[in-house]
């Protein structure tokens, strides 16, 4: 990743975070704290107008005390808000926390697992929120056209690739490959370099390059982090979410099993948050503490920190695959290991898959594949045939039922919920 002649120094650098609710006012608190950042402009972006300059007055109070140089900005029109941007933050999500439930929950009527990036309801939140991406994607593309895009939008696979098809400057960003790392490589900076890494969002793998590796996958398999029959199987260890999705005996024994409830959970906290924003902007809020924001921490600071500081930085990122991964098909977006910085993105090459790890995550891009194809053209004969493909399989009788829970608009509307 070879620099270009040195840029100019710029004295300000603008940056837009669309959606995100309460949780917006949050990153900049953790922007504003961040060493080495250049003076910031920052424009908040929602679709609802009261609610979003609650956060926006509480996160304009923060950075007036930590950091006196930068501006708050906000707006509810999508062109204006992207306007500029050097990088524009995505986190939305279409039809707020209900439709989080939503997807959590149907699959289960028909023995499946829930969640909104993967699986069933992967499918039904990409059949809501890929339009909307559209028009997100119109609004950058007229906007600025130039803008690093960080997108933690799910499902992460889809919604990536439908930016990078639109010709934006994008990348998906997830902290799990990084927090899963940590905890397998205990014993150090060694274990961790020992450690290669690929797939796709959610559904990533770690495998030994070396010694050092292959003692932290044992160690991790002997105190528990990872499941010792899966590992057995594929000489390899996966991100949580596999076992809560394909080993749900796996995840019990693990505690990783997920709460069905968790969205309610969330919409109160989020109720409790706002009403402190709005009492005390600028203060200290121990709600944050409720719901630790990882993905923020390790995952997206870091990457807004390189790029801005012009630092080097070895993570991971959600990209298309090209070549990089030779078992998966060219389209697919992949997540791998990267190098970052301010002139770019380079994939890490990761070696050969496994073959048991490859035949898994063969099977799962062939159905994230269909369901994206089906989703841009509305096809649900097509979102049939990509549920059917789903590892693990949907029982035939139930198929037709299932497509009508995953593409029918039981949410009211095809507008995004940014503000919750």
């Amino acid at each position: 990743m070879s620099p270009p002649d040195e840029p100019a120094a710029i004295a300000t650098v603008r940056v837009a975070i669309v959606g995100g609710g309460a949780y917006a006012a949050r990153l900049v608190e953790l922007l504003a704290g961040t060493a080495g950042l250049p003076r910031l402009e920052i424009t908040l972006v929602a679709t609802r107008a009261d609610p979003l300059a609650i956060i926006a007055r509480h996160a304009r109070a923060l950075v007036r005390a930590r950091r006196p140089d930068w501006r708050v900005e906000h707006t509810t029109t999508l062109g204006a808000g992207v306007r500029a941007a050097a990088a524009v933050v995505l986190l939305v999500r279409v039809g707020g926390l209900a439709a989080r439930h939503w997807d959590a929950t149907f699959p289960m009527r028909y023995g499946l697992a829930g969640d909104e990036g993967l699986g069933a309801g992967g499918f039904a939140n990409g059949w809501r929120t890929l339009p909307v991406m559209d028009g997100i994607a119109d609004a950058i593309a007229a906007s600025t056209p130039g803008a690093r895009v960080l997108n933690l939008v799910a499902p992460l696979g889809l919604t990536t690739r439908l930016l990078v098809e639109r010709g934006l400057a994008t990348v998906g960003l997830c902290e799990l490959p990084t927090t899963t790392r940590d905890r397998i490589a205990a014993s150090g900076s060694d274990a961790a370099r020992g450690l290669a890494y690929a797939g796709l969002n959610h559904l990533g793998w770690f495998w030994p390059r070396d010694a050092a590796g292959r003692r932290a996958l044992n160690d991790a398999v002997e105190s528990g982090i990872v499941d010792r029959e899966t590992y057995t199987e594929f000489g390899s260890a996966p991100l949580p979410y596999f076992y809560r999705m394909f080993r749900p005996a796996a995840a019990a024994r693990m505690g990783l099993t997920p709460d069905p409830g968790r969205a309610t959970t969330l919409l109160h906290l989020r109720d409790r948050l706002m009403s402190a924003m709005e009492r005390d902007p600028g203060g200290e809020l121990p709600e944050f503490r409720e719901r630790s924001t990882p993905w923020f921490e390790h995952a997206l600071v870091p990457w807004l920190a390189a790029g801005f500081a012009g630092n080097e930085l070895r993570t991971f990122g959600n990209v298309v695959n090209g070549d990089t991964v030779p078992e998966l098909p060219a389209e697919t977006v992949v997540e791998l290991e990267v190098d970052a910085g301010a002139y770019g993105i380079a994939p890490v090459a990761s070696g050969v898959l496994p073959t048991a790890v490859a035949r898994c995550l063969a099977d799962a891009a062939r159905a994230e594949s269909l369901a994206y194809r089906a989703i841009r053209e509305r096809d649900r004969a097509g979102m049939a045939s990509a549920l059917e493909a789903l590892p693990g399989g949907v029982p035939a009788e139930r198929v037709a039922d299932l497509v009508r829970d995953v593409c029918d608009e039981h949410l009211g509307g095809s507008g995004p919920s940014t503000a919750g």
